[in-house]
């Protein structure tokens, strides 16, 4: 579901000590009709009030080298507003740091030694969509992460057990789709859509919609 479904602009935050690296961003994106820098935070503890205080839409994220407090900091600042969504932008990390992070509640990661301005800004509005921006080979390694962890290694376990309808459901799960919505797409009711996801999260033994989405893009039922 999109952040802005009246066609706004894009609310964004920056975060990070780089001044430098805000500085380009904000200039980058300047000629961008969808998307408005809205404010800068030069540390992450003020994010958390920067968040609060303008409510973006998204929050980007610029870290140096991967620090344990990160994996506090994304969840508070979620949660210092509920509508906003984070997007970090960090060297190239380790798949059990990324893990951490989208476990954390992170909606998406770039790595700057591999990523383009086109990226970022595709980036930004995909997960403004209601989306997740991972590279695809990333993913696959993190499901496998996942499920090496819920199956003790036999991720075969997970392979074709879903039903048809369950290969709908979690496509649209997957593209950020609310119940209600999923239910208007198929043409059947929220209550029938919840039993279907139940019964997804059962097969595959997860418990949170973004499981659903590594598993989703790893089996091509959706495009990263």
């Amino acid at each position: 579901m999109r952040l802005n479904p009246t066609n706004q602009k894009i609310r964004l935050a920056i975060a990070g000590n780089r001044r430098l690296i805000r500085d380009l961003i904000s200039s980058a994106l300047a000629g961008e009709t969808e998307i408005e820098v809205a404010a800068e935070a030069e540390n992450f503890k003020t994010a958390i009030d920067m968040a609060r205080k303008h409510k973006p839409d998204l929050v980007i994220m610029d870290i140096e080298l991967i620090k344990l407090h990160l994996f506090e900091i994304v969840p508070e600042v979620k949660k210092a507003y509920h509508g906003t969504r984070v997007l970090v932008l960090a060297p190239k990390l380790r798949d059990d740091d990324i893990y951490r992070l989208i476990k954390a509640g992170a909606r998406g990661y770039i790595s700057i030694q591999n990523a383009g301005l086109a990226d970022l800004i595709n980036a930004i509005k995909a997960i403004a969509a209601g989306e997740f921006w991972i590279e695809r080979k990333m993913t696959a390694r993190l499901l496998d992460f996942e499920l090496l962890k819920k199956t003790d290694g036999d991720i075969s376990k997970t392979k074709q057990i879903l039903s048809k309808r369950e290969v709908e459901v979690i496509s649209y799960l997957a593209k950020g789709f609310s119940n209600k919505e999923i239910a208007d797409a198929l043409f059947i009711s929220e209550k029938t859509v919840k039993s279907h996801i139940n019964r997804i999260f059962k097969k595959l033994n997860i418990s949170r919609r973004t499981e659903a989405l590594l598993y989703a893009i790893n089996h091509g039922y959706i495009k990263p």
